[in-house]
């Protein structure tokens, strides 16, 4: 029944014409379209010929070096590309909903993984398993450890460990604490020690790694302002009110644009841990077996 696309001045326009008219475009040949479709020549001319005349339109120009769309053509590519996805789409959704094999994957994370590192791994799993939804929320590790043990979400991802009974952690990133202050910063900055820093006010992200990490540092500091969320930390840092310590991770992308500068500062020499944490001893979920073979079988490399 996905055949029919719709219906012009009583003519029916079938997917299968252009399925051969997109094909038939992307390789500028006839020829090689029908190769490609495994179909015969007369076929694919005739369900050109068929989709023209449904559509009273003249959509390509036959010569001896191939075929060219015309304006009518043009016109039609983009639309049949459209229809030929939702045709996919539909045909999947409803095989899924026969065999019962959607799933969803629900995942509770700290904020700078959900933000700048679970994104590619994302993408990367959805291109080997499509027919799993994924649904993030980001959140404390206290939270994702509650949220674990009711059965709120399947699987987490927390800064550092966690040892806690009935769960299972896999270290899945490690990241260098950097210090970061505005672009416009004297050079001076650039290699300083902690007592170079200590007039300078000091931004944080709230329950962020690099607090414990600076104490280690002995530094005598103004009275940390703490901010919800790296992305506004990053923005103060920016607009010069201030230096922070966050994961190089978070801010690569800053520091190579000239957003942001990073500052050598003597000792600090930190690392932020990140884990994966889901339920053991129970049966899983497809869709987290699924996730789980994935991240085992490709590792950080995933990640952004």
């Amino acid at each position: 029944y996905w055949r029919i696309v719709f219906r012009k001045d009583g003519e029916i326009v079938n997917i299968e014409w252009l399925q051969t008219f997109v094909e038939t475009v992307r390789t500028s040949s006839i020829t090689k379209a029908a190769t490609n479709l495994h179909l015969t020549q007369p076929a694919v001319s005739m369900q050109l010929q068929n989709l023209e005349r449904a559509l009273d339109s003249e959509l390509l120009i036959r010569s001896n070096k191939g075929v060219q769309m015309t304006d009518a053509g043009r016109v039609l590519f983009s639309y049949a590309q459209s229809f030929i996805t939702l045709a996919d789409n539909l045909r999947q959704d409803l095989d899924n909903l026969k065999n019962d094999t959607r799933e969803v994957l629900s995942i509770g994370t700290c904020s700078p993984i959900g933000q700048y590192a679970l994104p590619c791994a994302l993408y990367m799993f959805k291109q080997k398993y499509p027919q799993v939804g994924v649904r993030v929320q980001n959140m404390t590790t206290a939270e994702v450890v509650e949220r674990l043990r009711d059965h709120s979400i399947d699987l987490g991802f927390i800064e550092g460990g966690i040892d806690k009974p009935g769960l299972h952690e896999k270290v899945i990133l490690q990241s260098d604490l950097v210090a970061i202050v505005p672009p416009d910063d004297g050079d001076g900055v650039q290699s300083a020690g902690a007592k170079d820093l200590a007039a300078t006010p000091l931004i944080l992200a709230t329950d962020h790694c690099a607090l414990g990490s600076l104490a280690d540092l002995s530094m005598t500091m103004q009275p940390a302002i703490e901010m919800d969320g790296l992305e506004a930390v990053k923005s103060a840092v920016a607009s010069g009110h201030g230096f922070s310590v966050v994961p190089y991770f978070t801010v690569k992308k800053e520091l190579y644009s000239g957003m942001l500068k990073k500052a050598d500062v003597a000792g600090l020499d930190q690392q932020c841990t990140y884990s994966a944490v889901w339920r053991q001893a129970e049966t899983s979920s497809p869709a987290l077996d699924y996730f789980i073979h994935f991240l085992q079988e490709n590792g950080h490399e995933v990640f952004c």
